[in-house]
């Protein structure tokens, strides 16, 4: 089924705020609740047809409280996510709910080489953008350098 970016935002931000007042209902400070939105860099890109980009759309279907930020991508940002996410799946440092079906079915049967018409590759990058961003530290710089032949900033 196919959504409209409208329908999308509201079913995204009716979790989040669900997520937040639970935790503010379990004694979390609302102020403790934080949440930050990551998108690849496609939402900043202006739309003529609707005359905005889709990050603004975002910000006036929430009313201003979701602000999204850009996800760094260069050479091997693929390979390097992919990685990052098997690390910390070994390491046990991340958890796939059962009723994640898409995840799950991702992490099963995605191949080692991503294409751009593989099915698994949207849900790969939607999880993959925000742990990129989130344990940068964890990200190996030599996953860069081996693609791009170039030395990205060694203090993230």
């Amino acid at each position: 089924m196919e959504l409209t970016l409208q329908e999308f935002v509201e079913r995204c931000w009716g979790r989040v705020k669900f997520w937040r007042d639970y935790a503010i209902s379990k004694g979390l400070k609302s102020s403790e609740v934080n949440f930050r939105h990551w998108s690849d860099n496609s939402a900043f890109n202006y739309k003529a047809t609707v005359g905005a980009t889709q990050a603004r759309q975002v910000l006036q279907i929430t009313n201003g409280d979701v602000r999204l930020d850009s996800v760094f991508k260069g050479a091997g940002s693929v390979d390097a996510r992919t990685n990052l996410m098997r690390k910390l799946l070994f390491e046990k440092r991340i958890v796939i709910s059962v009723r994640c079906q898409a995840l799950v079915d991702c992490m099963t049967n995605v191949s080692t080489k991503l294409h751009a018409g593989e099915r698994h590759k949207h849900v790969l990058d939607a999880v993959t953008y925000a742990l990129m961003n989130e344990v940068m530290e964890d990200v190996p710089l030599y996953d860069y350098k081996a693609q791009s032949g170039r030395i990205i900033s060694t203090t993230w």
